[in-house]
């Protein structure tokens, strides 16, 4: 018998039919009001997945559960949003109103709130959102979280300092992403601030100075830092297995250090100067491991720590949670842990895959163990750091899905921080590109629904959309002219020739009408008639063009936009492009 509120009639009221695995999500919302409109009831069909049910299974089962006089006080029967087959097939045998739902459960709730009594009649569903509520909702979810984060103190977090305490390390937070400009020693002082400048246009919010290993370059450290903290008020970290350089960037204002080994630490002597400031720890080499293990571990932590070692099957995963227990004891407060990503088939993407998993949960583990002992502190507990430049850098491969890809791999398993490299051509951008997608899964995480719909995407070539439709009658009564081979036969446009260039570092297109005279490389007669063009748009550097009256040929105008747009979507996606 279905019990309803004595107010109820003043509701809408809504039956919604789901399987037995949406139930647990599903069945709170039993007999609940939402947005003051609707009286939601839950209806649970024997059959685990109701998207792979029949028409007959659904009616059998509410038929059995329900008498004809019960199913009569619904307005509605709500079916998921997934079912493949016309729900219209069930409205004969009821008088409430047939309608497919969300296709997640989850979008239940929100797309009630926002939905008119009219518009749910009329079945207007829209379950797309456009982007700027996706980025509404985006920052909205961040300072929530952020707030619960500080509030709850019952997850793990903690602020990069006191200077940059709006850059937050924590699982339930979008990953930090620290951009790299490697071996950078060796590139001149303007090219690192065109460097800097590329990969913070991109999205990263600190700057990583790559070392060279096996070098020593604390001087040039110790003059470069100054001069970029003055430059840029942003934070830098440092990437060196050299102690000097380490203990440099340090007393030049390094906000992060990167690549701490157990062998590292061995040979750094003031712990004191050091140890306040956020690090990222790997032990990876039978060497390291080897010397992790060798550490002792404060007897403070002896007991969790036996019960966590005992459960961890990889040596690498061992390996860093004795280093951690160690690094603690010496008064390390902000650890990140990164068991190391790898190239896909050698070494192996998945093996390393393995080692975050297996990692997060002994990390799970002695979050449940330190709450127990009154030892949790949500500010000094480890976390998980990843740098993916093995993967998008050793694939030859476009990086904006495997990005995205990554970015939801990421999200999933709870890295806090992650390292990007921008080094070779076919990586331009790809901080841009992870954070597009990382930024979609943190959203379907909050939501707990796939990556999809939520106002947000991760395309850089692709639309969800489908091909517009041709009109029907296009062709009729027509007949079209075919071109189906090349015209071969050319004409020089009397005005002169073009070339065009891409500057990625400066992100504009570069134009140069040139009159044929230069063509004489004897001689540099001409060379002062050049006239350069520089903008970021086709549409507009042809418009110019034609204004000022370079161009006289038709032919020669269509080419000249063609390659304009091909300069300008290279110059979006990272492609390699010039022509003359």
């Amino acid at each position: 018998m279905i019990l309803f509120m004595t107010n109820s009639k003043n509701f809408v009221r809504i039956l919604l039919v789901t399987g037995q695995e949406a139930a647990l999500q599903l069945n709170p919302l039993h007999n609940k009001i939402i947005a003051n409109k609707y009286h939601l009831f839950v209806h649970q069909c024997p059959v685990p997945i109701i998207s792979l049910s029949s028409p007959t299974e659904i009616l059998q089962s509410l038929q059995e559960t329900y008498s004809t006089s019960q199913l009569t006080q619904f307005s509605f029967i709500m079916l998921s949003g997934l079912i493949p087959w016309n729900v219209t097939n069930l409205q004969s045998h009821f008088e409430a109103k047939v309608v497919k739902g969300p296709p997640f459960s989850s979008q239940i709730v929100p797309t009630l709130e926002n939905l008119s009594k009219g518009d749910l009649y009329s079945l207007k569903f829209d379950f797309t959102n456009p982007e700027s509520v996706g980025k509404e909702k985006l920052n909205k979810m961040t300072q929530s979280t952020l707030i619960n984060l500080r509030k709850e103190q019952n997850e793990p977090y903690f602020t990069l300092s006191n200077a940059f305490s709006e850059i937050v390390f924590s699982p339930q937070l979008p990953a930090v992403l620290v951009g790299e400009v490697v071996d950078f020693p060796n590139i001149s002082e303007n090219a690192l601030f065109a460097k800097i400048d590329s990969l913070l246009a991109h999205g990263a919010q600190i700057i990583d100075l790559g070392c060279i290993p096996h070098e020593n370059h604390s001087e040039y450290i110790q003059k470069i830092l100054p001069r970029l903290r003055k430059r840029y008020s942003i934070p830098f970290s440092i990437d060196s297995h050299n102690p000097s350089e380490i203990i440099t960037a340090v007393e030049n204002g390094i906000s992060l250090i990167l690549s701490i080994t157990p062998l590292i630490i061995d040979r750094l002597n003031d712990f004191e100067l050091i140890k306040d400031i956020p690090i990222v720890c790997i032990s990876y080499t039978e060497e390291e491991i080897r010397k992790a293990i060798s550490f002792e571990i404060p007897s403070k932590y002896a007991e969790i720590s036996s019960k966590i070692l005992q459960n961890s099957r990889l040596s690498q995963v061992r390996a860093l949670i004795h280093f951690f227990f160690y690094l603690k004891g010496l008064g390390f407060k902000k650890i990140l842990l990164d068991p190391l990503m790898q190239a896909p088939i050698t070494p192996g993407f998945v093996r390393s895959l393995q080692r975050y998993i297996e990692l997060k949960q002994q990390l799970d583990t002695l979050r449940k163990l330190e709450i127990k002992k009154n030892l949790w502190d949500p500010e000094q507990f480890p976390q998980l750091f990843a740098g993916i430049s093995n993967v998008t850098e050793l694939i030859d491969a476009d990086s904006p899905g495997i990005s995205a890809l990554l970015a939801g791999i990421i999200t999933e398993i709870g890295i806090s921080g992650v390292l990007l490299t921008e080094h070779s051509g076919k990586c331009f951008k790809v901080i841009h590109e992870f954070k597009r997608g990382r930024d979609l899964m943190f959203l379907a995480k909050t939501r707990q629904i796939p990556p999809l719909n939520l106002g947000l995407d991760a395309f850089e070539f692709k639309s969800k959309r489908n091909y517009h439709p041709i009109p029907k009658n296009l062709l009729k009564d027509k007949v079209p002219i075919q071109v189906d081979s090349e015209i071969s036969e050319t004409h020089l446009d009397p005005l002169g020739f073009f070339r065009i260039y891409i500057d990625t570092q400066q992100n504009q297109i570069i134009v140069v009408h040139s009159p044929y005279s230069v063509l004489n490389t004897e001689s540099m007669e001409g060379k002062e008639f050049e006239t350069v063009f520089i903008g970021t748009s086709a549409e507009n550097l042809a418009k110019r063009i034609i204004e000022e009256k370079f161009i006289s040929r038709l032919d020669h105008a269509a080419y000249l936009g063609r390659e304009l747009f091909r300069a300008e979507r290279a110059l979006f996606t990272g492609s390699d492009y010039h022509q003359e």
